[in-house]
């Protein structure tokens, strides 16, 4: 049940990070993100792919962790590059750190879903 639980954290993860991907919610994208989010859909399927292996599981969703701030940085920062060209932003514009946020909470609750299984699995074993 558990593990249910993180592939779904990983499996909306990577969804957060194809929309954003997939979809150009401003004109001039920073180039950085276009490295920063494959990286981060590839993340979130290895997470899926990996049930078996926890510690590198774990490692993967704290990596996405850090990687989702590296790509909420760097929206917020080519918004506040349009606000300094005086061009118009669109409420799609504040978008796309929104979905890097819930990227960041999914990569997260897999975290820590992944760190309650490991528990659960080492108190399994002292009562063997």
């Amino acid at each position: 049940m558990i593990q249910r639980l993180q592939t779904l954290y990983f499996l909306l993860a990577g969804a957060c990070g194809a929309l954003l991907w997939g979809f150009d919610f401003r004109n001039n994208h920073n180039p950085a993100t276009y490295i920063v989010l494959p990286v981060l859909v590839l993340l979130a399927l290895a997470g899926i792919g990996l049930f078996k292996k926890r510690k590198l599981q774990l490692w993967l969703a704290i990596i996405g962790i850090i990687l989702s701030g590296v790509e909420i940085y760097l929206e917020y920062h080519s918004i506040q590059t349009l606000e300094t060209q005086k061009q118009v932003i669109t409420v799609t514009h504040y978008f796309s750190p929104m979905l890097g946020l819930l990227m960041m909470l999914w990569f997260f609750l897999a975290a820590r879903g992944i760190r309650k299984d490991n528990r659960l699995m080492r108190s399994r074993d002292r009562l063997r």
